[in-house]
């Protein structure tokens, strides 16, 4: 768990991401969610977290990628872990400090910045959330998480147009502020869709694996600009109870209560046209929590359970402690798919309806070192695009360990596999959406915790 959150840290923005988007094409999962066509509103350019740039909105390809070079550099007071978001030549992106940033794309100059007053303790940075930049009502906001609580802005100047504490615990003088026993905070980045004559914004939220603190799991608000900005919570579900919490009281619902395995940092994906919400769980060592290391769809509509895929049950895993949770975000795949990798190495594609496993793939080494501490897998988030025709995910992987089971439960235990498959060892691995084939790998020099993103061809990993 500790080491997902380490994903693409640098003490500043280097805008040689602007060559990648000239902007992104509006949200495919979002039928009227404002987003601007070629733009990359928010993380993974999309709802559905393709982590892909359109043909027409980049120059880039196999024979001009040679040729980037950077071409600004921000420093920041603190760590960069939020991937930027680009709209209409503004990069919007947040530090560990609690500053959110909005930067000229094209010099680097900063345009305005905004200091979250949430003092929440959080495991890492103040903002992690990657924003999200949309037009709702003729006004361009930025939706973000800091600390744990949902921010909109104003993307002209950055004035705060209305906030929301996801705290869990029920005392006012205490929520959103630096005084609880452990981490309270949303790491995870909203996703925006158009629903109706609404904006739905749909995060997660999480207690760093702390007990009898509160429910956590997935809350969705709508956005409207009726009487004044709202950010009105509509509903909180709970993978530890697969209960949908409503009503005036639902972000305090269960308050003092949870064993902390419900924990979602992953970012959702949403698919509209199904009313389908996707997203992974995080670790658990709690005796008998079964909530913790899967993934699931609820409803957009209203939050209900549909159905949830154990990829770490017993008949399917040696064991439910070595902390190979879904920190990665689900991707939204061809052909009816949703697919997401684990810290264990292995990227799962499900039937989105129904969530019945259609293929897996153990394309990445895991990088288990003691029980409930691992360091490899997938955590950074994989890209959706094509190898020679054939729809393709792109996945990386973290820090491996050639050990087939944690130091402190056997020691010296090296997994043979490796033996007839190096290359899940520190590559960036080519998936046939279709059946999870290998289609290539490609050898990074070192861990890749960052997400993957891909254009025209053409796969870009952190390393």
């Amino acid at each position: 768990m500790l080491t997902r959150r380490l994903a693409a840290v640098v003490s500043g923005v280097l805008a040689v991401i602007g060559a990648l988007l000239p902007g992104a094409a509006a949200a495919a999962a979002a039928p009227r969610a404002a987003t601007v066509p070629c733009s990359w509103p928010m993380y993974g350019h999309d709802a559905g977290r393709s982590f892909a740039q359109s043909r027409r909105c980049t120059e880039i390809h196999r024979g001009t990628v040679t040729a980037l070079t950077p071409a600004w550099f921000l420093p920041t007071a603190d760590s960069v872990t939020a991937s930027p978001a680009v709209v209409g030549g503004t990069a919007y992106v947040g530090s560990w400090d609690g500053v959110m940033h909005a930067i000229n794309q094209r010099t680097g100059r900063e345009r305005w910045r905004f200091a979250i007053g949430d003092t929440s303790n959080t495991a890492f940075g103040r903002i992690e959330s990657s924003a999200a930049v949309v037009d709702v009502a003729g006004r361009r906001v930025v939706i973000f998480g800091g600390g744990a609580t949902v921010y909109v802005l104003d993307a002209r100047n950055g004035r705060e147009l209305t906030s929301v504490c996801v705290d869990p615990r029920e005392s006012g003088a205490d929520r959103c502020q630096g005084n609880s026993d452990g981490a309270i905070e949303i790491e995870s980045s909203p996703a925006v869709v158009g629903v109706g004559d609404h904006l739905e914004v749909v995060v997660g939220m999480d207690v760093h694996n702390a007990d009898h603190v509160g429910r956590t799991g997935v809350v969705s608000f709508g956005l409207s600009r009726t009487h004044g900005w709202t950010l009105e919570p509509r509903w909180k579900f709970d993978p530890e109870t697969r209960r949908t919490y409503t009503g005036p009281a639902l972000l305090t619902e269960g308050a003092g209560a949870g064993d902390g395995c419900a924990s979602v940092w992953s970012s959702p994906a949403v698919d509209v046209a199904n009313n389908m919400v996707f997203f992974g769980t995080g670790s658990c060592s709690a005796p008998g929590v079964t909530s913790g290391e899967s993934m699931w769809g609820i409803r957009l509509s209203d939050g209900k359970f549909v159905w949830t895929f154990d990829a770490h049950a017993p008949e399917r895993y040696p064991s439910r402690n070595w902390d190979d949770d879904f920190g990665a975000s689900p991707n939204l795949l061809p052909g009816g798919l949703v697919g997401e990798g684990s810290k264990g190495g292995t990227y799962y594609a499900l039937d989105r309806l129904t969530g019945s496993l259609r293929w897996e793939t153990h394309a990445g080494q895991a990088g288990h070192v003691t029980s409930g501490f691992a360091v490899g897998g997938m955590i950074g988030s994989a890209a959706v695009g094509r190898v020679n025709g054939r729809p393709a995910v792109f996945a990386t992987t973290a820090i491996s360990t050639p050990l087939r089971a944690p130091l402190d439960e056997n020691p010296g235990d090296i997994d043979p596999a490796l033996l007839d498959d190096p290359g899940r060892l520190f590559s960036i691995h080519a998936m046939s959406v279709e059946d999870g084939s290998i289609l290539w790998r490609s050898p990074l020099s070192r861990a890749s915790y960052g997400a993957a993103s891909y254009a025209n061809g053409v796969v870009f990993a952190p390393s």
